[in-house]
């Protein structure tokens, strides 16, 4: 882990107890592991696709025509 990633996962753990003692304050449950939008359960992981990263031809192409998309 590079010296910047640690500074974002600081910030990452920051905002999660930040969250967190909000929602102490305001008196209603925060628990992240039970969110299943972030920990999807065995069934709903073996329909979920793995994006790809395209390489520079396709990036480009790909941006094209989703800004035609945007302009109609």
């Amino acid at each position: 882990m590079t010296l910047d990633n640690i500074w974002v996962a600081h910030g990452y753990s920051n905002d999660l107890f930040q969250a967190n003692a909000d929602a102490v304050k305001a008196a209603r449950g925060f628990n992240i592991a039970a969110d299943p939008a972030i920990f999807p359960d065995a069934a709903a992981l073996a329909r979920l696709e793995m994006l790809r990263d395209l390489d520079r031809k396709s990036g480009r192409v790909l941006n094209r025509v989703w800004t035609e998309i945007k302009l109609r």
